[in-house]
C-alpha cells in the first residue's frame, strides 16, 4: 500500500491544474511547426500553361504592410478611394472573409500566384493548418462539379501537391491541377510584386514597396545592342518629360510595354482598340520631322504648353546628334522653310500643310534641335553641359504636371468618344482620382539598358525617402 506524501500531491495537483495548459502548449507548437513547414517549400505556386498574364509575389502580406505603411499609399488614400476596394470587396463576397494583410498570411500563407487567359483566371497558395482543416470539412457537405473540385460560394477550388487552387470556372481549375505549370520562388518576384504578360512585346513589372516603389521592367524578344553611354543632360528647366535614347529598339521595346500595361491601368473593360486611337491622336499631335538622317543620340522634351488649348496642353522639343553633313544645305533647300534665329543661332521656321503654325529648326554642329513651338527654341538651345551615363535610354517624367497634361487629353479624348469602353463620367469617377493623387510623387525616374537580348529598364515611381 502507497502513501500519498505532501509532496507528491502537491505535484499531482500541480499537474492536473497546469497539465491541460502545458498539453495544449505543446500541441500550438506543433501546430505552429507543421503551419511553417507547410506554407514555406521552393514553389511559390501553379500558373497555367498558356496564361497571357501573371502576377506573383513570394510574400505579399507582409508588401502589402509595407505598402499601407509608405508615404506614397498615404498621398494616394488623401485624394483617391481606398486603394485596391473594390478587389477586396470582390474577394470578401467569394469567400465572406475580409482580406487584410494578417488574414490573407493565416489561411492562404505568403506566397502565391494568379494566372488568367481571356476572362478566366486562377489562383494557386500554399496554405497552412488552418485552410487544411477548413476544407477538409467543408468537402464533407460541398458541391462537387467535377472530380476532385469543390464549389465555395462562387469558387471553385481543389488541390495539388499541398498547394490550393481556386478560380471562377471548373475547366481552369482542372487544367491548373493536371498540367499548371510549377513557379519557383525567388527570381522575379522575390523583392516585391510582378506583374508578367504575353504578346509581341511579353515582358515583366516588379514593383518593391521600398521608399520610393523601386521598380524593373523587362521585355522580351529585343535584339542584343552594344553597351552604350548618354550625353544629354538630365537637368531641362520646365521639362515635365524627358526620353534620352540611344537607338530605336530601346523606345520600341518601351512604347510596346506600354501598349501592353495601358488596358490594366485604365478602369472598366478590357478593350484595347482606344490604344490606337490615342496613338493614332498623339502622332496628329506632333508634326512631321524634317527628312534629316541623323544616326546618333536623341532627346524627346515635353513641355506644358505656355497658352494650352482645347485639346494641346503640352509642347515638344527634339535633339538628334551625328546628324549628316548635308543637313544645313538639305534644311535650306526645303520649300517650306525660311530662315531665322534665335539670340544669334540662325535656324529656320518649317511649314506643314498638315499642322497649324510653324515649327523651329536649327543645327549646333551635328545636332538637329527642333521645336514645335518656336518660342521653346532658346529653352533647348540652353539645355546646359553634357553630362555621361551609361545605359540605353533614360526616363524622366514629373507627375504633377504630366498627370495633369494626361487627365486634359483624356477626357477630351472621351469627350470625341475616342476612348471605346469609356465615358466621361466614369473616368472622372473611377480614374481622375488617382490621376490628381499621383501628382504629389514628384518624379519617375528610370534607366534602361540590354541584359540578355532583353530591353530592361530600373528606377524609382517615385522620389526616394519622399511622398512628395
Amino acid at each position: 500500500m502507497s502513501v500519498s506524501t505532501p509532496v507528491a500531491s502537491r505535484r499531482r495537483r500541480l499537474l492536473l491544474h497546469w497539465g491541460p495548459f502545458l498539453l495544449l502548449a505543446i500541441v500550438l507548437l506543433i501546430l505552429v511547426g507543421i503551419d511553417r513547414q507547410l506554407k514555406h517549400t521552393a514553389l511559390r505556386g501553379y500558373a497555367l500553361e498558356a496564361a497571357e498574364w501573371k502576377l506573383e509575389s513570394d510574400d505579399f502580406p507582409q508588401r502589402w504592410t509595407k505598402w499601407e505603411g509608405s508615404s506614397e499609399y498615404a498621398l494616394l488614400q488623401e485624394s483617391a478611394p481606398p486603394f485596391m476596394s473594390e478587389a477586396a470587396v470582390a474577394v470578401r463576397k467569394m469567400t465572406g472573409v475580409r482580406p487584410t494583410p494578417g488574414r490573407l498570411e493565416f489561411w492562404l500563407g505568403p506566397s502565391g500566384v494568379v494566372s488568367g487567359k481571356g476572362e478566366d483566371w486562377v489562383f494557386s497558395c500554399r496554405p497552412g493548418v488552418a485552410m487544411h482543416l477548413v476544407t477538409f470539412f467543408h468537402q464533407w457537405v460541398a458541391e462537387s462539379p467535377a472530380a476532385g473540385t469543390y464549389r465555395w460560394g462562387d469558387v471553385v477550388y481543389a488541390w495539388r501537391d499541398g498547394f490550393l487552387l481556386a478560380g471562377t470556372a471548373v475547366p481552369v481549375v482542372q487544367h491548373l491541377a493536371q498540367s499548371g505549370l510549377p513557379v519557383e520562388r525567388g527570381g522575379h518576384g522575390a523583392e516585391g510584386l510582378s506583374f508578367a504578360w504575353d504578346g509581341e512585346y511579353a515582358g515583366r513589372l516588379t514593383v518593391d514597396t521600398e521608399a520610393g516603389l523601386p521598380f524593373r521592367l523587362t521585355v522580351d524578344e529585343t535584339a542584343e545592342q552594344d553597351d552604350s553611354v548618354l550625353h544629354f543632360t538630365t537637368a531641362w528647366p520646365d521639362a515635365m518629360l524627358l526620353l534620352n535614347y540611344a537607338d530605336e529598339a530601346s523606345v520600341s521595346a518601351l512604347c510596346g510595354a506600354g501598349r501592353a500595361l495601358a488596358p490594366w491601368v485604365m478602369p472598366g473593360n478590357r478593350d484595347t482598340r482606344w490604344t490606337s486611337y490615342v496613338e493614332a491622336w498623339w502622332d496628329s499631335q506632333l508634326p512631321p520631322l524634317p527628312a534629316i538622317d541623323c544616326a546618333g543620340e536623341q532627346a524627346l522634351v515635353a513641355f506644358v504648353a505656355q497658352e494650352p488649348g482645347e485639346i494641346r496642353s503640352f509642347e515638344v522639343g527634339q535633339l538628334a546628334t551625328h546628324c549628316a553633313p548635308s543637313a544645313a544645305s538639305d534644311l535650306e533647300a526645303l520649300k517650306t522653310s525660311r530662315p531665322y534665329q534665335w539670340e544669334g543661332q540662325r535656324g529656320w521656321l518649317l511649314s506643314a500643310p498638315s499642322y497649324v503654325g510653324a515649327r523651329a529648326v536649327t543645327l549646333v554642329e551635328d545636332t538637329l534641335i527642333w521645336a514645335d513651338e518656336p518660342t521653346r527654341m532658346p529653352s533647348l538651345l540652353a539645355w546646359g553641359q553634357p553630362e555621361a551615363r551609361e545605359g540605353h535610354l533614360y526616363l524622366r517624367a514629373e507627375w504633377e504636371p504630366t498627370m495633369r497634361t494626361a487627365r486634359h487629353w483624356v477626357l477630351a479624348l472621351a469627350e470625341q468618344e475616342l476612348l471605346p469602353g469609356y465615358n466621361v463620367e466614369d473616368l472622372r469617377a473611377d480614374w481622375v482620382p488617382y490621376v490628381d493623387a499621383l501628382a504629389s510623387w514628384t518624379h519617375l525616374e528610370a534607366t534602361g539598358r540590354f541584359v540578355g537580348g532583353r530591353s530592361l529598364l530600373e528606377g524609382h515611381l517615385a522620389q526616394p525617402g519622399h511622398g512628395g
